[in-house]
C-alpha cells in the first residue's frame, strides 16, 4: 500500500509541474509491446493483439503527458527543431517486472498539418523498490497527431 501511495504522490507532483494546460496536440500511437520480457514483438498487418496504444497530450508550452501500459505514465518537456522533436521527463515506469519511479527520453518525427503522421522511439529507466529491480522498457511506435 505504501508503494502505491508513493507512486500516486509522485505522479501528482509531476503533473502539477506545468503552469499551463492549454491544448496543443493529441497523438495516438500504436506499436508492439516491449515490456522487458525479451524485447518487442513485430507489428502485424492488420494490427492485432498484442498491440499497445499510447496517448500523448502536448500543451502549448511544450509540456507532454504520456499514457501507455509500457513504458508507463510519464510527464515531461518537449523541444522541437522543425519536424523533429526530443523529450525528457519522469513519472511512473511500468514493465513486466514491476513499476516504479523513473525518467524517460524520446525522439521522433511529426509531420506538418492539422492531422499528421508521427513516429517515435521512447526509452524509460526506473526502479521498482518492492523487488529491487531496474526497469528499462522502450517503445517504437507509429501514429497520428491532431493539432488544435
Amino acid at each position: 500500500m505504501r508503494n502505491i501511495l508513493f507512486h500516486a504522490i509522485f505522479t501528482i507532483f509531476a503533473f502539477a509541474a506545468s503552469a499551463y494546460a492549454f491544448a496543443g496536440e493529441l497523438t495516438v500511437h500504436i506499436g508492439p509491446p516491449s515490456l522487458g520480457n525479451g524485447g518487442s514483438n513485430p507489428v502485424s498487418i492488420p494490427p492485432v493483439n498484442p498491440i499497445e496504444y499510447e496517448f500523448i497530450w502536448l500543451t502549448d508550452n511544450d509540456f507532454e503527458s504520456n499514457i501507455a501500459v509500457s513504458p508507463g505514465l510519464l510527464f515531461g518537456n518537449r523541444s522541437e527543431l522543425g519536424n523533429l522533436y526530443f523529450s525528457l521527463g519522469g513519472g511512473l515506469v511500468i514493465n513486466a517486472n514491476g513499476s516504479g519511479p523513473g525518467v524517460y527520453s524520446s525522439f521522433g518525427y511529426s509531420g506538418d498539418g492539422t492531422l499528421a503522421f508521427n513516429a517515435e522511439f521512447k526509452q524509460a529507466l526506473g526502479f521498482d523498490f518492492s523487488s529491487e529491480t531496474i526497469l528499462a522498457p522502450y517503445a517504437i511506435r507509429l501514429g497520428a497527431v491532431y493539432r488544435f
